[in-house]
């Protein structure tokens, strides 16, 4: 079994387990449950980011992201607003990205088509918390 380790960053009220032991879906559940999320299901790797299914408070299910690289919970009941999609597209306006379309949110992630610096149709996944481009793909 592996090792993992889970704690909360006050500041920015969300959680973070140990980044490159994300391997499986089992790995993940086992680092959401540490970090108390007690009721995991649906877990799945899209688009280069853990999405898992968790039980809120209010019994209802609801989706978080996990970003395997960093272990960091995108959570959209944490704490920490989410970004609009006015911020979200001055962000990417900020680096080069044009024709900005289909800005959809998924819990704290954004996902959105641009055309990125180089003229490139691309399909992006988007950090609804600080719009940092997680993931980048040429649109087909």
């Amino acid at each position: 079994m592996k090792q993992f380790t889970a704690f909360s960053l006050l500041a920015a009220s969300t959680a973070v387990i140990a980044a490159g032991q994300l391997d499986s879906a089992d790995v993940v559940i086992e680092a959401l449950a540490g970090a108390g999320h007690a009721d995991v299901r649906k877990v799945e790797l899209d688009d280069n980011l853990w999405e898992a299914e968790v039980r809120g408070a209010d019994g209802r299910y609801y989706d978080l992201h996990v970003i395997p690289e960093t272990g960091a919970i995108l959570d959209p009941k944490s704490d920490r607003p989410v970004l609009t999609a006015a911020e979200i597209r001055a962000q990417l306006e900020s680096k080069g990205y044009t024709d900005i379309d289909d800005l959809d949110l998924d819990g704290a992630v954004w996902e959105a088509e641009a055309i990125d610096a180089s003229g490139i149709e691309v399909d992006l996944v988007i950090n609804g918390f600080d719009g940092s481009v997680l993931y980048s793909e040429a649109d087909d």
